[in-house]
């Protein structure tokens, strides 16, 4: 036998392979890794509501082009049907 195997066995201050899972295994980790994963998936949906946002204000902009554009028309008719009443 080698002695790099006594050596390890023998100095316990050194940290083996072994218990490296039991780091992963600790509930904190766990835990940090729920926050990082609703963190993204916060993240996520402040994207999508952004987008949402956007969209609908440029809807809205549309929709008063709309409406100041068939206002006109109303005026125009309103001033026909006047002139023809004259």
């Amino acid at each position: 036998m080698s002695a790099a195997p006594a050596e390890s066995i023998n100095n316990p201050a050194e940290p083996s392979l072994q218990s490296q899972p039991i780091l992963v295994a600790d509930p904190l980790v766990g835990k940090i890794d729920e926050l990082i994963t609703l963190c993204q998936v916060l993240d996520q949906h402040r994207r999508e509501y952004r987008e949402t946002a956007e969209r609908l204000a440029d809807d809205n902009a549309n929709l008063r082009q709309i409406l100041r554009h068939t206002h006109q028309q109303i005026e125009q008719l309103a001033d026909h049907i006047r002139q023809m009443e004259e």
